[in-house]
């Protein structure tokens, strides 16, 4: 989650930049105007931190109550993962396309917009889910989950440059993380169908 972020703020210096870099397009925003193509984002997760803030609790409560079989189980977070991982390439294809048909400049926005909110909304519901599995262990879950990303967000930032100078904003750029983002779109339903069995058999290796 917080690669395909890092990979996209890569993309705001190159596509808003004050003149273009290494044969890509730019807006060409001068006078210290490129960082405010960075509120297209920060935009998404405002919306996104006010969907979880209405709706997280209420589909974990709508869904255990469907099934009571996952009453008070972890594994209803998933509905809402699934919803946010739906999102998300949804708003880097209106990204990858708007920027490299160099579209009006508000529009690659929307697009992060979109793809932030969703990436947000993912986010929140995998810290969720890790506090709900591990309890009174979920500092200890979450302090590895923290690494973990950061060593990630770490390798995407390098890799991510080269990755759109060489293949562009398009198709071959952005559209690379979209499909990536739409291979994992089966994880949350696969961790709602196996989670309690996962969990059951770590237990009992413990």
């Amino acid at each position: 989650i917080f690669g395909a972020i890092y990979l996209h703020l890569v993309t705001i210096p190159l596509l808003y930049g004050p003149e273009p870099l290494h044969g890509l397009f730019s807006y060409e925003w001068k006078g210290g105007l490129t960082g405010l193509a960075y509120l297209g984002a920060g935009l998404g997760i405002v919306i996104g931190t006010f969907i979880c803030t209405k709706y997280l609790n209420r589909s974990y409560t709508w869904l255990a109550e469907r099934n009571p079989r996952q009453s008070n189980k972890p594994e209803s977070r998933m509905l809402f993962l699934q919803i946010g991982m739906l999102i998300v390439p949804f708003g880097l294809i209106i990204f990858a396309w708007t920027a490299e048909k160099q579209q009006h400049w508000a529009l690659p926005l929307l697009g992060a917009a979109i793809f932030a909110s969703g990436i947000f909304m993912a986010f929140l519901c995998v810290q969720t889910y890790l506090v709900d599995v591990y309890g009174e262990y979920s500092a200890s879950a979450l302090a590895a989950m923290i690494a973990a990303r950061s060593i990630g967000s770490c390798m995407f930032s390098v890799v991510g440059f080269q990755l759109y100078v060489s293949l562009g904003y398009g198709c071959r750029g952005t559209m690379v993380v979209a499909f990536v983002c739409l291979a994992a779109l089966p994880v949350p339903m696969f961790v709602y169908k196996s989670g309690p069995r996962l969990r059951s058999n770590r237990r009992q290796m413990l």
